[in-house]
């Protein structure tokens, strides 16, 4: 993906890094470049409310695109199918949804007080779309980690993986590119990527009703399959591995060539991106799966081959060793298995809740007898 315009050698550097590092901040704002969004994603954009609309094309989650997809550029492969195909699907998914919130009618004067807060959030899609196509990689990226990761481990991962990407490219000896040589020298708090994180998850939330029959399919394979992620024990190394093995994945079986897996990361991503493939399953015997997408060009066939004779049915697991998880203390390994459908506070849960705040204001020699109560 990384092309050789804009890429500096050490002969044509300043004499020392610190001073390149400082020229390329002071000439290069990410906050001003702007690209034309791909005709794919045009449609998205138009049904963006106009207060996100500006925060992706001139704010902050425009400034997070651009940094995230300089840093990662050189690192990116061509995916093009893959690009044009998600564009179609989340164009398709936000002209299909409809977020209306109950007595605001078009009449509504509370809607037009509330009209910018209402509609999908694509924000983090439509600023990597405004940002170029390693910017919309980077969006994949965050779709993968927001779907099988909860919120605060999603965001030490982010910030880990940036860190390790700026430390590798401080060992490529000079030889850098442009926009590489900016994103070195900025930084990316964690309230940037919790923001970026959320405009994610927030449109898994609206894609995931829009493909409700797709996913619970989906989610039924997975369930009965047993999988890892990637076996890199690294968090940087097992991250960038299952990110691009994914999309090439993902991006060949667009175009219509026959795929075959191992490993639980492209069928993470197919989840994340909506996109539904028809399928082989060889765990307990050969089974079809005819998904019929008409973004997936004929031939586009992902044989999963994932044989485990002891522990079958657990479904797609990832243990990732977390050093930036707490401020404080020793790195935590954490360890998760893809499970769709407990991804939501259920309503018992939320009616505990409720209890145990309705609990903590009641006298305390009154908790027992009315818990007692309520729960006999």
């Amino acid at each position: 993906m990384a092309s050789s315009v804009g890429r500096f050698t050490a002969s044509f550097l300043t004499p020392t890094q610190e001073t390149t590092l400082a020229l390329a901040s002071l000439n290069f704002d990410f906050s001003l470049f702007k690209v034309q969004a791909p005709d794919e994603y045009l449609a998205l954009g138009s049904c963006l409310s106009e207060e996100r609309r500006n925060l992706a094309e001139a704010s902050s989650h425009h400034v997070t695109a651009r940094k995230l997809g300089a840093l990662f550029r050189s690192k990116l492969p061509p995916v093009p199918n893959l690009i044009r195909s998600y564009g179609k699907r989340v164009s398709e998914i936000a002209e299909s949804v409809t977020v209306v919130a109950p007595g605001l009618d078009g009449s509504s004067t509370l809607k037009s007080v509330l009209g910018n807060k209402l509609g999908i959030d694509g924000t983090s899609i439509w600023a990597a779309a405004t940002s170029g196509t390693e910017a919309l990689c980077v969006q994949l990226l965050a779709c993968i980690l927001a779907r099988f990761w909860p919120s605060q481990e999603a965001i030490s991962i982010w910030a880990e993986i940036v860190e390790s990407r700026k430390h590798e490219l401080s060992g490529n000896n000079g030889d850098f590119e442009y926009s590489e040589l900016a994103a070195m020298n900025t930084t990316l708090s964690r309230e940037q990527l919790a923001e970026w994180d959320s405009s994610a998850r927030a449109w898994l939330r609206t894609a995931d009703k829009s493909k409700l029959k797709e996913q619970t399919q989906l989610r039924l394979i997975i369930d009965n399959l047993d999988a890892t992620v990637s076996p890199s024990s690294g968090t940087y190394e097992s991250v960038v591995a299952a990110w691009i093995s994914s999309m090439k994945i993902v991006d060949n079986l667009v175009a219509g060539v026959p795929q075959s897996i191992h490993e639980g990361a492209a069928l993470i991503g197919i989840s994340a991106w909506h996109l539904y493939p028809d399928m082989v399953i060889y765990q307990g015997g050969p089974r079809e799966i005819h998904q019929r997408d008409p973004l997936i060009h004929p031939g586009g066939l992902l044989t999963v081959g994932l044989e485990s004779l002891e522990n079958s049915g657990h479904g797609v697991s990832w243990a990732l060793p977390l050093a930036k998880l707490r401020y404080y203390g020793n790195q935590v390994t954490v360890r998760r298995s893809f499970d769709l459908h407990n991804q939501h506070v259920s309503f018992e849960q939320l009616a505990l809740v409720i209890l145990g705040g309705l609990a903590k204001e009641w006298p305390d020699n009154e908790d027992e007898d009315r818990l007692t109560s309520i729960c006999t």
